[in-house]
């Protein structure tokens, strides 16, 4: 009995109900950064930093908590590794700003471009059509 209650909710989704929640999740993420513009300064990095990663932190987390079918685990996991390599390059351009290293935010920025072209390709590999688009702010 105890190993049936144990499994109540836990039900993996279909491959098309995974690709509407994920969609859906980054729907959400996108409105909520949709009006952030393109930062040029430090300072407006450091800004724009600030109010992207709680936005983004709440996608991933929502993310993290979607049961993908068997068979797209390994892909929907290498996705939202990707995606977290993205959030920790967020924060280190975040620190580099902070501390006026324009090298360190160049590299930065570098990387998180790299790691976000990657998790693009990722997405589109699992089917994600929302989450697979590219942005730039």
């Amino acid at each position: 009995m105890l190993l049936a209650v144990a499994g109540c909710g836990a039900a993996r989704l279909t491959h098309e109900q995974l690709l509407d929640r994920a969609d859906a999740v980054c729907v959400t993420y996108n409105r909520a950064t949709v009006k952030l513009a393109q930062p040029r300064t430090l300072r407006q990095i450091r800004r724009f930093a600030t109010r992207v990663l709680p936005a983004y932190r709440t996608a991933i987390a929502k993310l993290d908590a979607l049961r993908p079918p068997k068979e797209d685990e390994n892909a929907f996991d290498a996705w939202l590794a990707a995606d977290r390599r993205t959030e920790l390059d967020v924060e280190q351009l975040a620190r580099a700003a902070r501390r006026g290293d324009v090298h360190a935010v160049r590299a930065a920025v570098a990387q998180a471009s790299a790691d976000d072209a990657r998790s693009s390709r990722l997405a589109n590999a699992l089917g994600l059509s929302i989450c697979g688009t590219r942005r730039t702010h």
